[in-house]
């Protein structure tokens, strides 16, 4: 018995060390680890908050028919019916409360351009219905009496031409109101789970379209509408510049648009400029315009053009 005690005593003591000196390391370590949880329920409640802004606007709905008419994909029973109530503010429908007044025009923008990309779209008196609504609701609806002298000006400048529609895209807003709701529920881990459905789609803009082409440099369609301007071949007008050019890729570029440019624009040349290509791993790309806007402020210079 006092062998067994005697060695037992030993054995306490290294173990009552050992939790001493986890116990000094923990308390160490609590000035980091409190501000890892402090940053971790900023964020949680930020990300909350847009959820719940999303929800409350209905913009998973706004965003999914805005894909739907951008992308020439077919409407749906179901995309019909969203349509409807979203462009009704004074409906009693699930989505009637949803949006701002902006949110709606914006959408009703997005239905004119199909009805003049695709006049079959919508049935005849369907997409003036929507217009009677959201002007009874008190809408202005100068942008998008901007927007049709647009189109007109545009009809009477060139002969309309068949444009290939660009290739589909996921649904990205997919499954985001579970998301919302699981928040409350799971926390981060729902959240982490779920962000990939926040995330952009991959359609490219007309402008990554053309840049794309041009730095790949392989004679595609879209180079036919572009000036090339070389010193080292001398005269690059006609079929000059098509046979002295060299159809090597290029690795850089700065691209700059002359008018309003948009953050869709700029993300997309990013994402571009990042695949690996024949030019080297990545490429680099400057982006720039005279102005860059945002939705509001698109809204507003199509207002004047309504007066014109």
């Amino acid at each position: 018995d006092d062998i067994s005690a005697g060695g037992a005593a030993p054995l306490e003591a290294e173990a009552l060390g050992n939790a001493t000196r986890a116990l000094q390391s923990t308390i160490a370590q609590l000035p980091e680890l409190q501000e890892k949880k402090r940053l971790l329920d900023m964020h949680t409640i930020i990300a909350t908050e847009m959820l719940g802004q999303i929800k409350a606007r209905s913009l998973d709905s706004f965003y999914a028919l805005e894909e739907t008419l951008l992308e020439g994909r077919a409407l749906s029973a179901d995309d019909r019916q969203t349509l409807s109530q979203l462009l009704d503010p004074t409906g009693g429908g699930a989505e009637a409360q949803g949006g701002t007044a902006e949110d709606r025009l914006r959408l009703l923008l997005l239905v004119a351009l199909r009805r003049s990309l695709q006049p079959g779209t919508f049935p005849p008196g369907e997409a003036e219905q929507f217009e009677s609504r959201l002007a009874a609701a008190g809408a202005d609806l100068r942008p998008l009496q901007g927007l049709r002298r647009l189109l007109s000006l545009a009809e009477a400048a060139a002969p309309p031409t068949a444009t290939p529609p660009p290739p589909p895209a996921a649904n990205t807003f997919g499954g985001l109101m579970s998301l919302a709701r699981r928040v409350g529920d799971t926390g981060v881990s729902a959240l982490a789970a779920g962000l990939k459905t926040m995330l952009p789609s991959k359609r490219e803009t007309p402008v990554t379209r053309a840049v794309g082409a041009l730095m790949d440099n392989k004679g595609a369609a879209e180079e036919g509408a572009y000036g090339f301007i070389d010193p080292k071949i001398g005269d690059t007008d006609g079929a000059g510049a098509a046979t002295g050019r060299g159809r090597g890729p290029y690795g850089a570029a700065i691209v700059f648009v002359v008018g309003p440019g948009n953050h869709l624009e700029h993300m997309t040349l990013r994402e571009r400029s990042k695949q690996p290509s024949s030019a080297g791993p990545a490429r680099r790309v400057v982006y720039g315009c005279t102005e860059l806007l945002n939705a509001e402020a698109f809204l507003s210079l199509l207002s004047p053009l309504a007066a014109a």
